[in-house]
């Protein structure tokens, strides 16, 4: 679930292989309206597709000129980032 107030989204719930797809497109769209910070302290469950998500939402913002800011996300993503080797491109 995404709540926007202005320019920040905070996402909740869980982030996993069945939800990352509707998540990603809504937040794209938030990009493309010019939101510019996503909070995940609020999500509950995770798998490695929130790296994923996190990477598509930072070429998203790219693209569209947005300085994204990312926050919130669990100790456990640089782990996963590290594991992964994106470790470098994950603000966390």
């Amino acid at each position: 679930m995404i709540e926007c107030s202005g320019k920040s989204c905070r996402v909740s719930g869980a982030v996993t292989m069945e939800t990352a797809g509707p998540l990603l497109r809504e937040l794209r769209q938030r990009i493309a309206a010019k939101a510019d910070s996503i909070d995940f302290s609020a999500i509950d469950s995770v798998d490695s597709t929130i790296l994923a998500v996190i990477l598509a939402c930072l070429r998203e913002a790219r693209r569209q000129g947005v300085a994204l800011r990312i926050s919130g996300l669990p100790p456990r993503i640089r782990t996963l980032a590290d594991l992964y080797g994106v470790a470098p491109f994950v603000p966390v």
